[in-house]
C-alpha cells in the first residue's frame, strides 16, 4: 500500500471511529424518538460510504489486486451510499423544520428524481460508464456524469440549508433557532468538502466534511433534548430553571427602569379534557397554549417555558404591575382566539398568576412560589364567575 493511500485509509478510519461514538449514543440514548431514527439513517448512509470508500483502498490494493469485478462493486456501493446520504440528510432536515411534502406528490416526485438518476446511473455505470468505469489497467475513471454525484448531494444541502435560513427569520420558532442555524449551515461544511475532493482527487475530504456536519447537528440534536420540551418544542424546566439562575446573578433592578415578572399560566380544566377527550386532545390543548405563547413572544421580550403538565412559565421585565398585567391578558386573549379557531367541542382557557423580583422574592424558588400562589387565586376566580 502506497504512503497516499495509507493516509487514505487513516482518514476513513478516523471518521468511521467518530461515526461509531455517534452510532452508540444515538441508539442507546435516543432509540425511541422519530428524530433520532431518522438522523440514524443518515448516519448509516454515511457509514456505508466511509466503509465502501475505506474498502476500496483495502480490497484493490491488498486483498484483490487486478480483480476488475470488485473495483466496480465497491464503487458501486460508494455512489449509491452517496445517493442515500442526500436524500436521508432532506429527509431529517425537513422533518427538523417542520415542512409536510407529502401532501404535494408532484413536488415529492421532482425532489426525489435527483437521488433516483444517481441511483439508476450508478447501478449501471459497469455497462453506461456514465458515472464511472474501470479501464483495462483496473484503475478508478471519472465518467462523463461523475458530476451528478456532487449536484445530487449538494442540491438536498441546498434545498435544507434555504429553509433553514427562512425559519431562522420566523419570530415564533425562538427554541429552535440554534437547531435552524444548525441545518443552515450544513451546506458549508459538505460543499466545501466536496469541492475540495473533486479539484484535488485523491483526499477524502468529503468524509471529513459529511463527520462534521453529522457531528455538528448531533450536538444540536443532544442539546434540544435536554433544554426542549419534545411535546410543546418550547423551553422545559431545565432551561428554565438555567435562564432564571442566570437572569438572578445578572438583573438588579435597583439599576434598571424595570422589574422581573414571573408568570405561572395554568390551563383551565385540563383534567376535564383528559379525561372527557383523551389524551391525544390533552397533548393538543398543551400544544395550542404552546403556540398561543411562541406568538406573544414573537412580539414581546419574554422567555416562554413549559414548567411541567399544564403549567407554563413566562418571564419578562416591565415598567410596573400594570404592564404586566397587561401581557397576561394579552396572553389569555391569544389562547382563547386560537382555540376559538379550533372546531374542537371544548375550549381552551387560562389561569395566569405572576410575581415580582423584590425583596419577599429574592430566590428562584421564591418567585415560582408566589407567582404559582397568584395564579391559584386567579383560578379560583375564574372558577366563581362561572357559578
Amino acid at each position: 500500500m502506497e504512503k497516499v493511500d495509507w493516509l487514505y485509509f487513516q482518514v476513513n478510519l478516523v471518521c468511521l471511529l467518530i461515526m461509531a461514538k455517534l452510532w452508540r449514543t444515538v441508539f442507546y440514548d435516543y432509540k425511541s424518538q422519530y428524530e433520532s431514527r431518522l438522523f440514524s439513517y443518515v448516519l448509516l448512509s454515511t457509514t456505508i460510504f466511509t466503509i465502501s470508500d475505506a474498502g476500496w483502498i483495502i480490497f484493490t490494493s491488498l486483498l484483490f489486486p487486478g480483480n476488475i469485478f470488485v473495483n466496480y462493486l465497491i464503487n458501486i456501493v460508494y455512489f449509491i451510499s452517496s445517493a442515500f446520504i442526500g436524500i436521508t440528510w432532506f429527509w431529517f432536515c425537513e422533518f427538523i423544520l417542520g415542512f409536510d411534502f407529502k401532501k404535494n406528490k408532484p413536488l415529492l416526485v421532482i425532489l426525489h428524481l435527483p437521488f433516483l438518476a444517481l441511483f439508476l446511473m450508478s447501478l449501471s455505470s459497469p455497462l453506461t460508464h456514465y458515472i464511472f468505469y474501470i479501464d483495462d489497467a483496473n484503475v478508478y475513471q471519472r465518467g462523463p456524469y461523475h458530476i451528478l454525484q456532487v449536484f445530487c448531494m449538494n442540491i438536498y444541502f441546498i434545498i435544507t440549508s434555504i429553509q433553514g435560513l427562512i425559519r431562522l427569520f420566523d419570530k415564533n420558532e425562538i427554541a429552535m433557532k440554534k437547531k435552524y442555524i444548525s441545518i443552515s449551515t450544513l451546506i458549508l461544511w459538505a460543499f466545501t468538502a466536496q469541492m475540495i475532493q473533486v479539484c484535488i482527487p485523491g483526499y477524502p475530504t468529503i468524509e471529513i466534511g459529511l463527520v462534521m456536519a453529522l457531528f455538528s447537528v448531533y450536538v444540536e440534536l443532544r442539546n434540544s433534548i435536554i433544554s426542549i420540551d419534545q411535546l410543546t418544542q418550547i423551553n422545559n424546566r431545565t432551561q428554565l430553571l438555567k435562564y432564571l439562575s442566570q437572569k438572578f446573578k445578572t438583573f438588579n433592578g435597583n439599576d434598571s427602569s424595570k422589574n422581573l415578572y414571573l408568570m405561572v399560566l395554568d390551563v383551565d380544566d385540563f383534567k376535564h379534557i383528559n379525561d372527557k377527550f383523551g389524551h391525544m386532545e390533552g397533548d393538543f390543548a398543551l400544544k395550542l397554549v404552546a403556540d398561543s405563547l411562541k406568538k406573544v413572544a414573537a412580539n414581546t421580550s419574554c422567555f416562554i417555558s413549559r414548567l411541567g403538565g399544564d403549567e407554563f412559565v413566562v418571564v419578562t421585565e416591565k415598567e410596573n404591575d400594570s404592564l404586566a398585567e397587561n401581557l397576561s391578558e394579552t396572553i389569555r386573549n391569544q389562547i382563547m382566539k386560537d382555540s376559538s379557531n379550533t372546531e374542537k367541542k371544548y375550549k381552551i382557557s387560562a389561569s395566569i398568576g405572576f410575581a415580582k423580583k423584590d425583596d419577599n422574592n429574592s430566590t428562584v424558588a421564591d418567585l415560582l412560589k408566589s407567582a404559582d400562589e397568584a395564579m391559584y387565586h386567579n383560578k379560583q376566580e375564574h372558577k366563581k364567575l362561572a357559578n
